[in-house]
């Protein structure tokens, strides 16, 4: 609780804003220490609270993002603030941060160096059960006493052997928590860095950047990105921007099973033209063949994500899709090196280079694989690869189209083992007889239809039981499989097939072609029925005469299906006999003495013929002159 009201009393008076900074960092990782750290947004609203009243309008910039700002974010804007309104600020640290001949402003720099665990230098969280510091540090600053040299931007000692700085100044307030710490260059204990006496003749590289600059001299590191790994490993610490010995006791762990030693957790950045990219709490590990870079660590750290091909892969925002990095694959292996990332802008920017397929597929307007493949045969465009098969997300958004179904491989061997329904309708016309739609039961094994008219869809539920009944008395078989789309006439049926052990096979949703030979059968009996209308020029009402006589005759039609054979005789094991069949629609006298009221009444009428009756050895006639 002491920690916390320390914390909330924090405020920077007359200190600079580095140290205002570093002060509440201190107090942090004491908070943190004793178990009771506190959010990245109560850090930030006790900093803000603390802040000169001159820093007003840096602050309602900053209190207005979305997330809380990390450490080395507001280090860096606080002290681009104070730089840039030094002279409505003016501090009591009057010394310029970097000295120079005319006194002019000077600009921040931060030094990285490679040290012992302990050094100071930024944030620090807790990992595991060490606590590793990492992170951008404060700039140091110097008194007039040293001189700059231009040959070479040196640093050289002036008139004062021992520079002096804001560390220790006003009333040596912040001495008591320099005691525990270890300066970089020296390594010894109870001064700050500003107070060493090896300071002076220690080589720094000064920049100009108001930014944290990462030592320049670093090799650049070709990594391996890699989606199993959790950490980035590295087996050279050298290429690292700042690192610190590792004094656990965990070991990396590899495929094999074998824990390899952590000698270090090292920093390091990937620098491309216009971003730069974090690597943090990198591994060193000696035994290490190749430097390996986690792929979901650097997604997190860096708000991107990957995007593999066969040859390449790139590294793109994760909000904006822009290409940020990209690489190539080398023997099976896809490699990161920071050549790549610098020379990555020349390749969009002109259009006259040599690049990869995927790239003028997007330029050209996402053309097909044929279509590239003829420019670059023809020396249109230039391309760096002769692979044409990659996959693109934005066709598969924009130019996405149904697969070709395959084929079910239905294998029946008796009638009844399969059986296909549907319902047709509703009809624009009610028929003559009261009916607006119908619904055939189509057999697998013999392609034989059975058709019902029907005056709603519900009453689909009560026909199936009419046909259930029929056949299964018929033919002595028992139907075992039902075939539907999930249609509100088939759902109450569903439940009646699991109560009688009647497997119920449901096409998807909006694909009719898996239900392809109903759907074929339904177009085979309008377009005929249809026709047959058409040729007698009946009224359209009539269509329920029509559509039955049609499945009539589809039954007693041969089909290539069947081997040139008949449903009618592949079911019925018998001949359809076609000598009963007459035109539809033609004139006909039906004999109809029996129905005579006197002796004198005509033995016949006029009627148009509308088929053979289903329920009777006869025929179906329709005469005019009633109504």
């Amino acid at each position: 609780m002491q920690l916390h009201g320390l914390f909330q009393d924090l405020r920077q008076n007359d200190d600079s804003a580095s140290i205002y900074l570093q002060k509440a960092n201190a107090l942090f990782d004491k908070l943190a220490a004793a178990g009771r750290p506190i959010s990245l947004a109560e850090f930030n609203l006790y900093v803000f609270r603390g802040l000169h009243s001159e820093f007003k309008d840096l602050i309602t910039s900053l209190s207005t993002k979305d997330a809380p700002i990390t450490y080395t974010n507001l280090h860096s804007s606080l002290l681009t603030y104070e730089f840039l309104h030094k002279a409505s600020l003016q501090p009591s640290v009057t010394a310029p941060l970097l000295p120079t001949p005319t006194q002019q402003p000077a600009a921040f720099f931060v030094q990285h160096q490679s040290g012992k665990r302990g050094h100071f230098r930024g944030s620090w969280r807790p990992n595991n059960r060490n606590n590793f510091y990492h992170g951008n540090g404060p700039a140091h600053s110097y008194t007039s006493g040293q001189q700059y040299n231009p040959h070479g931007n040196r640093f050289s000692s002036g008139s004062s052997s021992r520079p002096t700085g804001s560390f220790g100044q006003q009333g040596n307030h912040f001495s008591g928590y320099t005691r525990n710490i270890k300066y970089q260059l020296c390594y010894e204990y109870g001064y700050t860095a500003q107070q060493c006496s090896q300071l002076a003749t220690h080589h720094m590289q000064a920049n100009a950047n108001l930014a944290f600059n990462t030592a320049s001299s670093t090799t650049p590191v070709t990594w391996f990105p890699d989606t199993g790994a959790n950490h980035h490993v590295t087996p050279d610490l050298v290429s690292m921007t700042s690192s610190e010995p590792y004094l656990g006791n965990d070991h990396l762990h590899v495929g094999d099973g074998k824990g390899l030693v952590i000698s270090n957790i090292a920093h390091s950045k990937i620098r491309s033209p216009n971003r730069m990219f974090t690597l943090s709490n990198i591994l060193h590990v000696p035994t290490i063949k190749k430097p390996l870079l986690s792929v979901q660590k650097f997604y997190l750290e860096n708000n991107v994500f990957f995007e593999f091909h066969s040859s390449l892969f790139y590294v793109k925002d994760l909000m904006t899709k822009e290409v940020l990095l990209s690489g190539q694959s080398r023997d099976g292996l896809y490699v990161l090196s920071e050549s790549s990332a610098t020379s990555l802008p020349q390749a969009f920017s002109s259009t006259c280079l040599s690049t990869s397929a995927d790239v003028w597929h997007r330029r050209l307007g996402h053309p097909s694989p044929r279509i590239l493949h003829l420019l670059v045969k023809n020396k249109k465009v230039s391309c760096t690869s002769t692979q044409f098969n990659f996959h693109c997300p934005a066709c598969s958004l924009g130019k996405s189209s149904r697969l070709t179904l395959k084929t079910t491989g239905h294998q029946t061997r008796a009638p009844l083992d399969l059986i296909f329904s549907d319902v047709w309708g509703p009809s624009p016309m009610l028929s003559s007889d009261g009916f607006r739609y119908f619904v055939i039961f189509v057999d697998a094994h013999t392609k034989f239809i059975w058709f019902y008219p029907l005056t709603a869809k519900s009453d689909v539920f009560a026909i199936f039981h009419q046909f259930q009944a029929l056949v299964e008395r018929q033919f002595s078989l028992k139907i075992k499989y039902v075939q539907t789309d999930w249609g509100g006439e088939y759902r109450k049926l569903n439940t009646y097939f699991k109560t009688i052990g009647i497997h119920h096979h449901v096409i998807c949703p909006h694909t009719h072609e898996q239900n392809g030979m109903v759907e074929r059968c339904h177009r085979h009996i309008v377009e005929t029925g249809l026709t047959l209308l058409g040729q007698c020029h009946a009224p359209l009402k009539y269509w329920s005469y029509a559509f039955e006589s049609s499945v009539y005759l589809i039954n007693r039609m041969p089909t290539p299906v069947l081997n040139n054979k008949t449903p009618f005789e592949c079911l019925l094991k018998s001949t359809p006999d076609y000598v009963f069949l007459r035109t539809f629609g033609c004139l006909c006298f039906p004999f109809l003495h029996p129905y005579n009221a006197h002796k004198l009444d005509f033995r016949s009428t006029p009627c148009v013929f509308l088929g053979c009756s289903t329920s009777h050895v006869s025929y179906q006639c329709l005469d005019l002159s009633s109504k």
